[in-house]
């Protein structure tokens, strides 16, 4: 699909891809007086996986976690470590908790995670699709394909292949052993499923359903030279293909037409594209880009990837009255939701290296595809001003700011409350990659990164501090739901 090659598959298409780790720790502080409790701390780590059968509720392997809960001693300003146990079904439970802000430190599973919160009772499970049993194909399977009826092909086509319970994702056209050429109609070649970007292996008796959609160019306009993707034509293999590693599959039969629904966007792009010093001094404006998904946990947010019904990608950044068409041949109660995003970048010089790294920022706002376009698509929260460490501007690059400084926000960006994710990158050496080393879910306004651990002499290290409208996604992640809005502020360089 080469209208995505050389390009990185950015957060609202991957949305939670990478996800399954992201609630492995936390961690959480305890004001209270002493002897005044709020009752029991409950952590449960029970996932929910959806399927075409159902969802199928399954307690989390909890093998390289430490769970942890601390209050804050008033005596001494140190951290009192509070007595739990852990369950066979994945609940951690931490008795006769302080009222007031908990600490929680979960550590493990390749993530670093800190929650601050005056909650109780946090579930900490995700909410995945497929079956927990999914396998992948890991050797050359091939599919030989006889299906005619595509749209007239196009070089920027794609075809999307998706299936809900094995987890498959991905572009059955990048895997053809001979590549379709313009204007072809048919498919008379031979495709290997295990080259997919998620090569799931489907079962029919475990109840898994393939579609395999066209995403057909379109023009902006008539007359437009600029375009985008959406769901033209679609395929279903029968109910009975079952997916056999390391055999030859067939499909045959005609691809059919998706009827399209209209989608209206007033896009206020000039409105994102003037947050960019607000994002930082040097952010550039990269891309503005709508995104519409078909989404099997209804209006819930789902850590893993569903298919896509529609692909605007533009680097203009005029105001946008835009009239667009999709295709949804999904089932019914899956949900059609849609974001738009601006995403930002700055490129910063590594002190003393000659090396540039480029960081990234976005500004989005998400809504139910029906919603899209009933009023315009305007910033619904802007980046948080005044990102400071220990009172001093942290857009720019510093030296010397100790092992455990606080970063801090001064102006929250919008009107109401919200919550606060500060994530904490730090550059690995000799190259321009920023590795994650924690996240905070907060609603304060200042925090300590030693939550995070103490910052390591000779390392440089960058935040990001993205606000959102208040929710429980932190604390309640099988319920989280897609109406929302984000916006990143990111710091400059930084070292102990």
């Amino acid at each position: 699909m080469r209208f995505l090659q050389g390009r990185r598959l950015d957060a609202a298409f991957f949305h939670f891809f990478h996800s399954a780790q992201r609630a492995a720790l936390l961690t959480a502080l305890l004001v209270a007086a002493p002897g005044c409790t709020d009752g029991d701390l409950t952590v449960t780590f029970v996932d929910t996986h959806v399927t075409d059968r159902g969802e199928i509720q399954e307690p989390r392997g909890l093998t390289g976690l430490t769970v942890n809960a601390y209050t804050l001693d008033r005596d001494d300003g140190g951290l009192r470590k509070l007595d739990g146990h852990v369950s066979d079904e994945g609940v951690f439970t931490f008795v006769d908790v302080p009222k007031g802000d908990v600490h929680l430190h979960v550590k493990g599973q390749g993530s670093n995670e800190v929650i601050i919160t005056s909650e109780r009772e946090l579930d900490l499970g995700e909410l995945t699709l497929g079956r927990p049993d999914a396998r992948l194909a890991t050797v050359p399977t091939a599919i030989a394909l006889d299906i005619d009826g595509l749209s007239p092909w196009q070089d920027e086509d794609g075809l999307l292949t998706y299936a809900l319970g094995s987890g498959t994702f991905g572009f059955l056209d990048d895997t053809l052993e001979r590549p379709l050429s313009a204007g072809t109609t048919a498919l008379t070649t031979t495709a290997d499923a295990s080259l997919l970007q998620v090569p799931g292996v489907t079962e029919s008796s475990r109840g898994d359903r393939v579609y395999m959609t066209q995403l057909v160019t379109r023009p902006f306009g008539e007359g437009e030279a600029r375009r985008y993707w959406s769901v033209g034509k679609v395929y279903a293999p029968p109910s009975s293909f079952t997916l056999v590693e390391g055999a030859t599959s067939a499909w045959s039969g005609t691809m059919a037409d998706v009827p399209q629904i209209p989608l209206h966007l007033d896009w206020r792009r000039a409105e994102f594209a003037a947050l960019a010093a607000q994002v930082h001094p040097a952010a550039v404006v990269d891309r503005h880009s709508v995104f519409l998904t078909s989404q099997p946990a209804g209006e819930r947010v789902a850590a893993s990837v569903s298919p896509m019904l529609l692909w605007l990608d533009d680097p203009a950044s005029e105001d946008a009255a835009l009239d667009l068409t999709y295709g949804n041949p999904y089932p019914s109660h899956w949900s059609a939701v849609g974001s738009v995003y601006t995403r930002f970048y700055v490129d910063l010089k590594v002190p003393d290296t000659g090396l540039t790294v480029r960081l990234d920022s976005l500004l989005s706002v998400s809504r139910h595809a029906r919603a899209m376009g009933t009023s315009a698509l305007v910033p619904v929260v802007t980046p948080p001003r005044g990102l400071q460490i220990d009172g001093m501007d942290a857009q720019i690059t510093r030296r010397g700011v100790g092992a455990s400084p606080k970063v801090s926000i001064a102006e929250t960006g919008a009107s109401g409350a919200l919550s606060y994710t500060y994530a904490l990158y730090r550059l690995a050496p000799g190259s321009t990659s920023m590795m994650l080393v924690g996240v905070v879910h907060t609603e304060r306004t200042e925090i300590g990164l030693e939550l995070l651990g103490a910052l390591q002499q000779g390392s440089w290290y960058q935040v990001r501090v993205t606000a959102q409208p208040r929710s429980d996604h932190a604390v309640n992640r099988r319920s989280v739901t897609w109406d929302g809005a984000s916006a990143d502020v990111i710091s400059g360089l930084f070292t102990p």
